[in-house]
């Protein structure tokens, strides 16, 4: 797009009979687009060349005494957005003393209608000029009496029953109306701005936050917490956004934005960005302590994960019990970088569990917990020849299952291989032992199995201290039993259950190294996300 200061400088370097369309154009709203919209038609119809005719800065900053928030767009925006609605020329007039004292009359004479090149305008409904705030068609239509001139007159472009205009969407934005605003808009409304350095209150107390710089002449919503998207780099991240004074930690007034990216933690001081406002959460408040204010935060956090979760493109299930523990999808949205859509699908008894294929004609993929891990393997193309399956997809006609347990499990084993482990203890009988013994035979490494069901859990203790090799214990028991070293040793504890803190809690002796189970679970997590090719997302 060219940028004129004058309609006299384009007219020279563009010859061609000229239609213009004048207004401020702040936000280029849906009322924008569609008065441009026919203004394009129009100057296609007349066999005219369209221009964009704006002031900078906005008339109503340059009469403002002090610096307040009004713009909706940067003035760069404004035209970057005009542009691309296929306008290709703007003359942008200074709005200065000069320019303000002019009546309505003088400027149309001036520097509008000068020329009889100029062959058609197309104004707005309520769009006045000069000093006076003069009706502007009848003017027009006074000055261009007897030319060869056409005007047009946009009538009012109404949502529900409102006027769409710039000022009731700053309206909007300054009540917290979010949704308003953005619907009014036709678009998300933003703000940009450069990524500064803070206190560093947030990332210490709370959440990590990036503080974003903002121009006090642009407009943002009332003080508040916020559901956004963040854009960096080109790329776009779920985030929540603070905007105010942040009156628990601060006294002052000066107004900030802090974003949080839900699912990332990144050095970007410096980096352009732009915050997309698509929810409004909560007003800000000021909370008397500390606790009280990171507990909410939590919770704000939590209700932005739930939106976009509602909203995700990846959608997954879950087949079996609810498990209280259970980080799964914590596991998926740490891997995706974004929020996903997980179901827990929690049936009564196996005969209402649906076929396979009906539950993948709903998800992307399922998973399985028990007690249903042997259900689905006669429907399914199962890799490795294995009886007990916790991971389908459809590929094709064809569905197919893994055991992404077992592709884990032999991962971390083979490890402990390069580490001249000698002996694998595996404590337990129940799937998950199964599955390591299956891992350790495929690997030829030497295990031992000790269980309740077996009656020989205790004389672990005695295999313990009659080795004098590097040993790794497996404890593929249930969350309930909790292993209590008896001896003296060095050794490795792998313990398949994670954030188990009572059983960590346990192993304070120097010798013996703790493994939880959290390592187990990425990697089956990372494991599923390629089985069912969601790994290029």
């Amino acid at each position: 797009m060219k940028t004129y200061s004058s309609l006299k400088e384009f007219i020279k370097d563009v010859p061609a009979p000229v239609g213009i369309a004048i207004g401020n154009f702040d936000g280029i709203h849906l009322g924008h687009k569609k008065l441009l919209e026919n203004f394009k038609q129009n100057c296609a119809e007349n066999n005219v060349q369209p221009v964009i005719i704006t002031f900078k800065p906005h008339p109503n900053l340059y009469f403002m005494k002090e610096i307040k928030p009004f713009l909706i767009n940067r003035y760069s925006e404004k035209n970057r957005q005009i542009n691309s609605l296929g306008f290709d020329y703007i003359v942008e007039f200074e709005f200065n003393a000069s320019l303000q004292r002019q009546s309505a009359d003088e400027f149309l004479r001036n520097e509008i209608l000068f020329t009889e090149d100029v062959k058609m305008i197309h104004i707005g409904h309520d769009f006045k000029l000069g000093a006076g705030k003069e009706d502007a068609r009848e003017l027009i239509l006074e000055i261009t009496a007897g030319r060869d001139f056409k005007i047009f007159k946009e009538k009012p472009y109404r949502i529900k029953d409102i006027i769409c205009s710039s000022t009731e969407i700053r309206n909007s934005l300054l009540a917290g109306d979010i949704n308003k605003a953005n619907e009014f808009l036709g678009r998300e409304f933003s703000l940009k701005g450069e990524v500064i350095k803070g206190k560093g209150i947030g990332t210490k107390e709370f959440v990590p936050t990036i503080n974003v710089s903002r121009e006090d002449h642009l407009i943002s919503p009332k003080n508040g917490v916020y559901i956004t998207k963040t854009l960096i780099k080109d790329k776009v991240y779920q985030s929540i956004t603070n905007v105010g004074t942040n009156p628990t930690i601060d006294n002052g007034n000066t107004i900030k934005i802090e974003t949080h990216l839900l699912f990332e933690s990144l050095d970007l001081y410096g980096e352009k960005t732009e915050i997309y406002f698509l929810k409004k959460i909560r007003d800000e408040k000021k909370f008397l302590q500390f606790s009280d204010l990171r507990e909410q935060i939590l919770v704000d956090v939590e209700k932005a994960k739930n939106y976009f979760r509602e909203r995700s493109s990846i959608n997954l299930a879950l087949v079996g019990k609810d498990i209280a523990h259970s980080k799964s999808q914590i596991m998926y949205e740490k891997i995706f970088k974004q929020a996903v859509d997980y179901t827990l699908l929690d049936y009564k008894n196996e005969k209402s569990i649906p076929k396979a294929e009906v539950i993948l004609s709903r998800h992307d993929g399922f998973s399985i917990t028990s007690p249903y891990k042997r259900f689905f393997v006669d429907e399914c193309e199962v890799n490795e020849n294995l009886d007990v399956i916790n991971c389908v997809g459809k590929f094709g006609r064809d569905i197919k299952a893994t055991n992404t347990d077992y592709l884990a499990c032999i991962d971390i084993l083979e490890r402990f291989i390069d580490k001249n482990i000698s002996k694998i203890f595996i404590l337990g009988s129940g799937a998950m032992a199964k599955i390591l013994i299956k891992a350790c035979e495929k690997l030829e490494l030497d295990y031992f199995t000790f269980s309740r069901k077996e009656g020989n859990l205790e004389s672990i203790h005695q295999e313990i201290e009659n080795n004098n090799k590097d040993f790794i214990i497996v404890n593929a028991c249930a969350r309930e039993f909790l292993f209590t070293p008896k001896v003296d040793k060095t050794y490795t504890f792998w313990d398949l259950n994670y954030s188990h803190h009572e059983q960590e809690s346990k192993f304070n002796q120097s010798k013996i190294t703790y493994i939880d189970g959290l390592e187990l679970l990425e990697l089956q997590a990372k494991y599923a996300v390629s089985f069912w090719n969601l790994d290029k997302l």
